[in-house]
């Protein structure tokens, strides 16, 4: 059995073990808090990004542009792409500084874009041009090397349009 007694009393002969104990008892006590704080933070933490991350989800998959908008950037999407030449600041414009678009956008314009005819060099030839989408037409008119062509099938990939 611990005799109390004689603890207190070595305790207060040798002051220095005393302090070390203290000292000790106080470190294993601190850390024990912090971790237990840790832990609560990292859940807390946790719980906050997933939130914002559900957020920035549920934000992304809202449409902020009508159908008139989504048919007026296909259409300009088109006049960047047929004929000689195709205008790779237009489509960076349209797609990623100008508009913002979120997943469900960039459905809506995919889907504006329809099918359209595609010949050589982007415009049809006497008819003899096959109909394609828009990331057909994306994969036609710009080198997928290119950063604009990376950026524009992250975005669709994201939006869960495939991309072949």
């Amino acid at each position: 059995m611990i005799n109390f007694e004689t603890i207190k009393s070595y305790l207060i002969n040798n002051p220095i073990v005393a302090i070390a104990t203290l000292g000790i008892v106080g470190v294993g006590a601190y850390s024990f808090i912090k971790k237990y704080n840790d832990k609560k933070l990292k859940k807390k933490l946790q719980s906050q990004v997933f939130a914002e991350e559900q957020n920035a989800l549920m934000a992304s998959n809202q449409r902020t542009i009508s159908d008139e908008k989504a048919l007026s950037i296909a259409t300009a999407l088109y006049n960047a792409m047929k004929g000689f030449g195709t205008d790779e600041d237009d489509i960076y414009n349209i797609m990623i500084e100008r508009n913002n678009l979120t997943s469900a956008d960039i459905i809506a314009v995919n889907s504006a874009f329809g099918m359209r005819e595609y010949g050589s060099y982007g415009a049809p030839s006497f008819g003899s041009g096959t109909y394609m989408n828009l990331v057909g037409w994306f994969n036609e008119e710009l080198s997928n090397t290119s950063n604009l062509f990376k950026l524009l099938k992250t975005k669709f990939e994201q939006a869960g349009i495939l991309w072949n």
